[in-house]
């Protein structure tokens, strides 16, 4: 039972990339943190059409058009909740 007056947490922000699937969010770690389109397809054992197929995907979701923009949202889902 909540005390009167006491103020409700307020609710946690969505963060952008938890609406990316699985391998777009491992693709956008990667590309976040500078790596290329051929990086990453090696890393992940992809081909580089297929990472950049993925990548304008997240660009789509996130609604962003640049790789420079991607770096701060993924620095942002990297950090520890509570910082």
């Amino acid at each position: 039972m909540a005390r009167a007056g006491a103020a409700d947490p307020a609710p946690p922000e969505p963060r952008p990339i938890a609406s990316l699937s699985l391998r777009e969010s491992e693709i956008a770690r990667f590309v976040g943190r500078g790596m290329t389109n051929q990086q990453v397809a090696k890393q992940l054992d992809l081909s580089p059409h297929t990472v950049n197929f993925h990548l304008r995907n997240i660009f789509r979701k996130l609604s962003i058009s640049t790789r420079v923009k991607l770096g701060p949202i993924v620095a942002q889902f990297d950090r520890p909740p509570d910082s």
